[in-house]
């Protein structure tokens, strides 16, 4: 297939999710909010935010197993959360029961950040 039959297979679909990607990418480009984050900080992000918003709070162990999902070291996901926190996307909430486990919850910035990607993507799907 050339490219040029490619291009015409692909013109007529409306990628929804390429769209909200690629306006992602041009606010990230043009700095229009500081409060966008790196790629793999994002993922981690996303991951505590949904496993928090199921009821499954992620704890500090969990986290620093997902370096095959987030293709990083221990060290570089412990680092991850810490710019995470500093940032104060995060907060580190520690067990009642047992004070040894800490979990992972999305802060307040974290909510608004969310809230600012909402935004780029009806904005992405007009068309």
């Amino acid at each position: 297939m050339t490219d040029q039959q490619q291009c015409a297979t692909l013109a007529p679909v409306k990628l929804k999710y390429l769209d909200f990607l690629l306006a992602v990418h041009k606010a990230r480009q043009s700095h229009q909010k500081p409060l966008l984050i790196p790629p793999d900080e994002q993922r981690l992000l996303e991951i505590i935010a949904v496993q928090y918003a199921m009821h499954q709070p992620l704890s500090m162990m969990q986290a620093l197993e997902l370096r095959d999902e987030l293709f990083l070291s221990p060290s570089a996901v412990s680092r991850k959360i810490d710019n995470l926190r500093d940032a104060e996307l995060i907060r580190v909430v520690v067990d009642t029961v047992d004070r040894r486990v800490k979990f992972i919850e999305p802060a307040e910035n974290a909510l608004a950040y969310f809230e600012y990607l909402g935004t780029l993507m009806p904005a992405s799907t007009v068309g």
